[in-house]
């Protein structure tokens, strides 16, 4: 499920180069050489924070409401995440499951990995 925040852009009249604060999520910032690398940089920071918030078990102030937040020297932009495609918890459960066995036949013939379609499912129901 993707996810949107206000972010302000800057750019860095010395390098060229912008960098990125999200005013909402104390020390949720990046940067990048140009308007293209930085924007990219904004969205994989946002699906990193969020993520390991949701990880620690912490709430996230929600976003700003949509044109509250101005700025005199950057430009306010959405950006979107999955925090999902970044989520690390690294440790993985075993699960038992039961198939028709027809299914399991052809899907071990076409080598179907169990695991990957599950979590792949999982994602789609849960929308995350």
């Amino acid at each position: 499920m993707k996810i949107i925040y206000p972010a302000i852009f800057y750019q860095d009249k010395k390098c060229k180069g912008f960098y990125v604060e999200f005013p909402d999520l104390p020390g949720c910032l990046t940067e990048g050489e140009d308007l293209e690398e930085s924007y990219a940089m904004a969205e994989e920071a946002l699906g990193l924070y969020l993520a390991s918030r949701l990880d620690a078990g912490l709430e996230t102030k929600a976003p700003s409401p949509f044109g509250k937040l101005k700025s005199k020297e950057g430009i306010v932009c959405y950006i979107s995440a999955d925090p999902g495609k970044y989520r690390k918890n690294g440790r993985s459960i075993k699960k038992t499951l039961t198939i028709p066995e027809w299914l399991n036949t052809e899907a071990e013939k076409t080598g179907v990995n169990f695991s990957a379609v599950l979590q792949e499912a999982l994602r789609l129901k849960l929308e995350i």
